[in-house]
């Protein structure tokens, strides 16, 4: 699956800054490394003695992301928790009370002015750092197949644009910027398929939260299409699964490990 931003891109000297930088490994979760490269803001992490126009901050809960300067080069943006929310200069008022109160889920935009005239930009709510976040879904890959069900052109679509996509199976999942595995689903793994060749053709990612509108707890993850999807892409990919009864024990770089 193919990210937004390059390993070999990552501001090494930006975490170092921030007291993420080993030598020359960078000091945080596997999956929250990989939520950086696909554009995604990472789970919650405290820093420790961070230093910041000239003040010190001995502790501090943050989310991290990655932007691109204008010269191309990367940077690493702090996403502090705010004691407010911090309303987005693109929403209404009635838009963003939506957005806060749950009522919906995201909301598309059009920029009318600027360099960025009449392009989408998908905002939604990040209720942990109380702040909103704006994508642009042609950055997006929609999956070509989740459980081996091929997604049609609406609902690649609808992924992109962080709809609710339903398989019709029973299996419904969301793209979320906010949620550093990049989804929701009501189901807690699934198997993603790319429409790319080789050994990552295949991504079982796991530990997915569920809507947080729904009343309902999340289905179990051994629906038929998931069992038949695990048995057909087995020998190539999940190498590690003795049968589909040991899903849990099996570790691959783009899922979430266990805490």
């Amino acid at each position: 699956m193919k990210t937004l931003f390059e390993h070999r891109e990552l501001p090494l000297e930006d975490f170092r800054k921030v007291g993420l930088l080993s030598g020359d490994r960078i000091a945080l979760d596997p999956y929250d490394l990989n939520a950086l490269l696909f554009g995604r803001r990472t789970s919650p992490i405290t820093l420790n003695n961070l230093e910041a126009n000239g003040f010190k901050i001995e502790k501090i809960d943050l989310k991290l992301s990655l932007d691109r300067t204008p010269d191309g080069a990367l940077s690493l943006a702090l996403h502090p928790i705010y004691k407010r929310p911090q309303y987005h200069k693109l929403l209404e008022d009635y838009e963003a009370d939506s957005l806060l109160d749950a009522s919906i889920s995201n909301i598309v935009k059009v920029y009318q002015g600027g360099e960025k005239k009449g392009v989408e930009a998908v905002i939604e709510y990040d209720a942990q750092t109380r702040s909103f976040i704006a994508y642009d879904p042609r950055q997006i890959e929609a999956p070509f197949a989740i459980n081996g069900i091929t997604l049609d052109e609406h609902q690649a679509k609808d992924f992109r644009l962080g709809a609710i996509v339903d398989l019709g199976d029973g299996t419904k999942f969301q793209h979320r910027a906010s949620e550093a595995l990049g989804l929701l689903s009501n189901r807690s793994a699934l198997i993603f398929s790319h429409g790319n060749t080789g050994p990552f053709q295949h991504t079982l990612i796991r530990d997915i939260s569920g809507f947080p509108s729904s009343k309902d707890r999340q289905l179990h993850y051994s629906s038929p299409a998931f069992q038949d999807a695990l048995k057909e892409y087995n020998p190539a990919n999940y190498a590690a699964i003795a049968d589909a009864n040991h899903v849990d024990e099996y570790r691959e770089t783009w899922m979430k490990p266990k805490r």
